[in-house]
């Protein structure tokens, strides 16, 4: 398969087809048939892939007939996939009960219920657009259903890693206004919270990417719970402008 690439420029309603440009300038169109392996469209007749795709790289193969197919790119990146097998993929949609993430051209779901062992409210409280996530792939979908991922399920067995006492840095990932906590990362990979009661008053705001040490208040099925102890090193201002509006106001 001769996988080429070109930019998504827009979409035809007219003609129902994807139209990008190719790098030596020449225009061409993918019809909607053979734009996505998932016969899915907005209310408007415009795949939900589209406004994602548009600016950026999009493989697609030439049919012997002529016709350009980003399907069946899309049908040999998920058939090459093994479930059970953890990959990066990118945050690219929030909806109200998960979010999408996108690997290779392809579009992979991932519902709240597989976001943490504990209670989510709202998955961006979790995530941003853009953010890089280890995820664990659960089936492959079908024409009618968007392949299955879990966020919780890449790093099961990490929480062993961690115990009552210990201390670690940690990088801040997003906070939560109504759990008024920080969400941090810590390494191995798995779930942590810092309660804003626990962070010692000179320290806080804490900004996205900075580093804190912290010890282990308590380790369980919920993921490993923090306690703030220092600032170790301050992000540079540029890395936390993903935040929601709301939220980098306080920090400026």
């Amino acid at each position: 398969m001769n996988v080429k690439k070109g930019i998504a420029l827009g979409w035809s309603h007219s003609r129902k087809a994807l139209q990008l440009v190719t790098p030596d300038g020449k225009r061409i169109e993918i019809p909607q048939s053979e734009f996505s392996v998932h016969d899915f469209t907005a209310p408007k007749g415009l795949p939900f892939e589209v406004a994602w795709l548009m600016g950026k790289e999009v493989y697609y193969v030439e049919l012997e007939n002529g016709i350009y197919s980003r399907k069946r790119v899309m049908q040999k990146t998920i058939s090459n996939m093994v479930v059970g097998e953890i990959f990066e993929a990118t945050v690219i949609k929030f909806c109200k009960k998960g979010l999408f993430v996108e690997y290779n051209n392809c579009f992979f779901y991932c519902s709240i219920f597989e976001v943490s062992n504990s209670f989510v409210k709202d998955v961006s409280d979790h995530f941003y657009i853009g953010q890089k996530v280890d995820v664990r792939l659960l089936d492959k979908g079908s024409k009618y259903k968007y392949p299955e991922v879990s966020y919780k399920q890449a790093f099961p067995d990490c929480l062993d890693n961690y115990h009552s006492g210990d201390y670690c840095v940690c990088k801040v990932s997003n906070l939560s206004d109504h759990l008024g906590a920080y969400f941090m990362e810590v390494s191995p990979a798995v779930p942590g919270i810092m309660d804003f009661e626990n962070c010692p008053k000179w320290s806080l705001p804490l900004h996205y990417g900075d580093e804190v040490l912290c010890v282990v208040k308590n380790v369980n099925s919920k993921g490993v719970r923090l306690i703030g102890l220092r600032v170790s090193r301050r992000a540079n201002p540029v890395s936390y402008t993903h935040l929601r509006a709301h939220e980098t106001d306080q920090y400026l």
